[in-house]
Order: structure tokens, then sequence, then C-alpha cells
């Protein structure tokens, strides 16, 4: 069976997350911490080709930012909002490289200019992800986000792969069509706003919209992801999951969205 081991993957890191999620807080946060340290080796290592130094003070300010960032929020000497802002800033800089339409290697360029990017993206989306814990309700909201994500995944590949007509953008990724991001992002939107309605929520055409918008979102964080790869001429991040790449291509997405989620958390639940 060709797609077992894809099947298989996706099962273990399904438990790998209701596992985490059993256990409490500090395991989702040393779940985060793991992936975003490989995600860093991958980009490190498979995208731009770092040396042994570089990947070493990658690290290192890697952990100066999220363990710094983190205890400062949780004492309330800073304010999350101030990192979420930033991280926002950065994430639609990203935009900006997806839709700029110049040959050259705008990313190796920046990543020459600032190597230590790499350990700033990772650590701030990982502080964004992470100050979801702070809340009392941190169970449901990680839950609506995982929703929200990974339903524009199934929805975008169901729709796209029997509907989809339109390429989307065919120099980036050939197989993302624009049925698949309408019909994935409102399937995103559905089903997310179904879960807040089981849980007593109200849910209007405007909250569905924005939900529905976020699932968009995601979709936008994975095509940065793959022009990147397209320019560094990669396949996938790395083949650490069987069927799936590596962690940030599982990721991406993800942490993406992160900063927008939270920042707009109050509208959304």
């Amino acid at each position: 069976m060709k797609d077992l081991p894809r099947i298989l993957s996706g099962l273990g890191l399904i438990a790998l997350v209701f596992l985490s999620v059993f256990l409490g807080k500090t395991a989702i946060l040393c779940v985060i911490f793991v992936f975003s340290a490989i995600a860093i080796w991958e980009l490190t290592t498979n995208f731009f080709k770092f040396n042994l130094e570089g990947k070493f003070f990658n690290y290192l300010i890697f952990g100066l930012i999220s363990f710094s960032s983190l205890y400062f929020i949780e004492k309330g000497e800073v304010k999350k909002e101030v990192f979420l802002a930033v991280n926002a800033v950065l994430n639609l800089v990203l935009l900006v490289y997806l839709f700029q339409s110049s040959k050259r290697k705008v990313a190796s360029e920046w990543i020459g200019i600032f190597p230590l990017f790499p350990a700033l993206f990772i650590s701030l989306d990982l502080v964004s992800l992470s100050s979801l814990l702070l809340s009392d309700d941190w169970m449901h909201t990680i839950a609506l986000l995982l929703l929200i994500t990974y339903g524009m995944d199934t929805g975008g590949w169901f729709f796209g792969k029997n509907f989809g007509k339109n390429k989307l953008s065919p120099k980036i990724s050939p197989n993302k069509t624009v049925e698949g991001l309408v019909g994935g992002a409102l399937f995103s939107g559905t089903i997310s706003s179904v879960y807040l309605y089981y849980f007593g929520s109200n849910v209007g055409w405007e909250k569905f919209l924005l939900l529905s918008f976020f699932g968009a979102l995601t979709h936008l964080g994975d095509l940065t992801q793959s022009k990147l790869k397209r320019e560094v001429n990669l396949k996938d991040s790395s083949n650490l999951i069987p069927g799936h790449g590596g962690v940030f291509d599982r990721v991406d997405s993800l942490y993406f969205i992160g900063p927008f989620y939270v920042l707009f958390l109050g509208y959304l639940v």
C-alpha cells in the first residue's frame, strides 16, 4: 500500500498531540520546543547550508529569545502582545516575499545579510503558540487552532483533488488550485464553527467568515514555504516524517498563523 507510511506517520503525529494534551501544559510546551528546534535544524542544514558555527549561533539565539520571552511574559514584566506584534510583522514580511515576482533568490539574500533570521522567526512563532498555554481554556483554544489549520489542509486537498481546475500559483506550487483554496477555507470555517457552536459559542456569519479567512491564511503560509523550497531546489524540508517530509513541512502553516490567531482570539471564541 503506497500511502501506508504517510497514514501511519500521520496517525503517530495525531497520537503525539493527544498524548501531550493529556499530559498537560509542560508536555505541550516540550513538543513545541522540540518541533521548533528541529525546524531550525532543517532551515539551517537543508535550506541554507549553514556551517557549524552558524547553526550554533542560531540555536543560541533561539534559546535566549524563547526562554527569556516566556519568562518575562509569565512574570508580567512584558506584555505578550509586544512579541505577537513583532511576530505578525515578520510574517507579513514573508507575504511580501511570497508576492514579489523577482527572479532573484531573495530569501537567500536576506539570510546572507541576517543569518540569524531562522532563529528569530522560529523563536517568535514559538512564543506566539506557547502564549496560548497562559490561559485557563488553553485546551479549547489549541484545539480550535488545530481545526482551523488542518481543516484547511484536509479541505484544500479534497476540493483541489476533486474539483481543482484553476492553478493558484503554478510557478510556486503546481498542485495548488483556486478551488482547493476556497473549498479548504470554507471547510475550515465550517468545522471550526461547528466546534465553537458545540461548546456554546454564538457563531454568526461574521465569525464564520473570520474563521474561513484564517484557514486561507494558513494556505498562504504553506505557499510561502513552497516558494522558499523552490528557490533552494528542495522537495521537502527533510525526510524525518515518512510520507510527509520534515517537521517544518508540517508546522509551517501553524507557525505562520500563530501570532494572528492569538491577537484575534477574542473575536474567535
